[in-house]
């Protein structure tokens, strides 16, 4: 089965029943493919790719980065220079924009929801 690594999750979008994620187009990647996803190396569970689509590093809208990451376009970009510094400038690369839907949540899940609630901190004033 396909694993997909996380190292964080600062908007949440790993608890949200259906998510996006980006990858390198150079990552095959099919609809209705499973997938396990694994965040700090602890396995959350199974999704299932619902779609597949393409977009250049140009492309990426604010809607892609507020959906995928919580933050600007250009907060996205940094991400991605970063995630996948392969010697080229990254601005020439394809991206797989992926849609993703939990079909299996294992426990672990639950109590890393409890702890990254907890983490916020969120003012009624």
């Amino acid at each position: 089965m396909i694993q997909l690594d996380f190292t964080s999750n600062p908007n949440g979008k790993l608890f949200q029943d259906v998510f996006i994620d980006i990858r390198l187009a150079s990552q095959a990647f099919t609809e209705g493919t499973p997938v396990q996803i694994v965040f700090k190396g602890i396995v959350l569970g199974d999704v299932i790719i619902e779609e597949v689509s393409q977009v250049s590093f140009s492309g990426i809208s604010k809607t892609i980065a507020l959906i995928n990451c919580g933050r600007s376009v250009a907060y996205q970009h940094t991400l991605l220079s970063r995630y996948y510094n392969q010697g080229k400038p990254i601005v020439f690369s394809q991206f797989n924009i992926l849609v993703l839907r939990w079909t299996y949540r294992r426990p672990a899940q639950t109590e890393l929801i409890t702890e990254w609630w907890n983490s916020k901190t969120y003012s009624t004033t």
